[in-house]
């Protein structure tokens, strides 16, 4: 797997530093409740959020799509042939540095494909590792 492996930053200083947060949630995402006479707002905190994201089964699911859809290699020239043992070697590094907050997305490889109407648009195709970390439930 010569040339195939992803780099994975400690920091990531690509993103604004002056992203503007609710101050009532703080990022974390709210799930409704539904009891017998009302609906309800529940607040799962980010440590659980990411844990369920992280979860063997959600880690598990996300893996095969990805794998599944198989698609074209990235910058990186990974294909999903390679993912597995990748992960086997990396996996504790990625997760640790997704619970740290320090994993950065890595760029995407850019293609134009045709439209209908004779133009084309771009696409952006992530890393494989970074289709499995972004692809969740």
């Amino acid at each position: 797997m010569e040339g195939r492996n992803q780099k994975i930053p400690s920091t990531c200083n690509s993103y604004p530093k002056d992203r503007t947060a609710s101050d009532k949630y703080g990022g974390v995402q709210t799930y409704i409740g539904i009891t017998e006479n009302s609906l309800t707002e529940v607040q799962p905190t980010e440590k659980t959020l990411l844990e369920e994201i992280l979860s063997p089964s959600n880690l598990n699911f996300s893996y095969k799509q990805v794998v599944g859809n198989k698609g074209s290699g990235c910058i990186d020239r990974m294909g999903t042939e390679d993912l597995l043992p990748y992960l086997l070697e990396h996996k504790s590094t990625i997760v640790s540095s997704l619970y740290a907050g320090t994993y950065c997305p890595h760029p995407v490889r850019r293609v134009e494909i045709p439209k209908d109407n004779g133009k084309t648009r771009q696409l952006g195709i992530p890393t494989v590792v970074d289709r499995l970390i972004q692809l969740k439930f």
